[in-house]
């Protein structure tokens, strides 16, 4: 199925200034000015591709050679310019637009001439679903090539979330943080992300337990893991997916600013009834309290298993709380050269 994208691979963006220039030949760039009072040495490369980039975006050009001008920005020069992200999605959202009416017309032509199985409208629609789905697709794979260089950039993972609130899956988006955890087993912008998906597609807490349990196996000492597992049980079964029909305006190109925003964050957390919250930590609680004190058998002093071991035994009950000080007393006293055990421990005391 032909796309606006063909042609598009991801060493199209290592085309240099000297190509674009020709690719643009009918655009003069539009000039970068550095600051007076603080003046930047621009290369006469990022001069020229980002003033290409400033000439399409002036012009309102929505084509394929756009992709490449803002590929060759992000990608060799600043992954970071939220500006150019913003280009870059309005010609995404109406590239897929334009393939998607492209391919209904193709399908309705075919049908009318009786040369296609299509069932009419229905054949039409998925036409224009996967027309769309396709040009999604590249973008996805832009975006992991530019997150490679730029992991710990803001403007990727806000493309990211935005592009995949309505091309991607949990599954798909759960896949790409592993590779980025892979790395960086702590990457804060991926653990968001990850518990972004984890909301937006209202994911089986299980499965988010499974997966910081994994990570704190390699490393106990891995904060970013243990408040995942914290998110997981406390306030993920709590979110409401409200996100999701503002993800899909956003990236139609219908959406408000403050869509695109609500689209971008974490989605609200309702008000679930306190009895059922309630019910449901007092069942969890026992179990999270054994997980975090074996955790503190291995590394006494992990100052994040005693903070998860804290949060928990305030929301236990007294005879459960007696225990795991009890419990808790003992393996204190087996490292008496220790300091940070005695402070949490008294702490853990202190509560009554």
């Amino acid at each position: 199925m032909a796309t606006p994208l063909d042609g598009y691979s991801d060493d199209d963006s290592d085309l240099d200034a000297a190509a674009l220039r020709v690719l643009f030949r009918d655009m003069t760039p539009v000039a970068v000015s550095p600051a007076p009072a603080a003046g930047i040495p621009y290369t006469p490369e990022f001069v020229t591709v980002l003033g290409l980039v400033r000439a399409a975006t002036a012009a309102d050009e929505v084509s394929p050679r756009a992709l490449l001008a803002t590929a060759a920005a992000l990608v060799h020069h600043n992954a970071a310019d939220y500006s150019v992200w913003e280009y870059r999605r309005r010609v995404v959202r109406q590239l897929a637009q334009r393939a998607a009416d492209d391919a209904a017309a193709a399908a309705a032509a075919a049908a009318a001439k009786g040369c296609s199985s299509s069932d009419g409208r229905g054949g039409c629609d998925a036409a224009a679903a996967a027309a769309t789905a396709a040009v999604y697709a590249e973008e996805l794979k832009f975006t992991f090539r530019v997150g490679r260089c730029a992991e710990k950039s803001y403007q990727v993972w806000h493309h990211r979330r935005l592009i995949a609130a309505v091309a991607s899956t949990a599954a798909v988006e759960a896949d790409y943080v592993a590779a980025f955890h892979a790395a960086d087993p702590k990457n804060y912008h991926a653990w968001a992300h990850r518990q972004w998906a984890a909301a937006y597609w209202a994911v089986d807490p299980v499965s988010e337990v499974e997966y910081a349990d994994a990570l704190l196996t390699d490393d106990v000492r891995n904060n970013s893991a243990w408040a995942h597992r914290h998110f997981a049980l406390v306030r993920l079964p709590g979110l409401a997916a409200v996100a999701h029909t503002a993800g899909e305006a956003t990236a139609a190109g219908e959406a408000t600013a403050g869509e695109e925003a609500s689209a971008a964050a974490p989605p609200a957390r309702p008000s679930p009834s306190a009895p059922d919250e309630a019910d449901r930590l007092a069942a969890a609680c026992p179990t999270e309290l054994a997980y975090a004190t074996a955790a503190l058998r291995r590394v006494k002093d992990n100052r994040s298993a005693w903070a998860y071991l804290l949060w928990w035994a305030r929301v236990a009950d007294p005879p459960t709380r007696a225990a795991v000080i009890a419990d808790v007393g003992a393996l204190v006293a087996e490292a008496p050269t220790a300091r940070l055990p005695p402070v949490m421990l008294g702490r853990l005391r202190s509560l009554g």
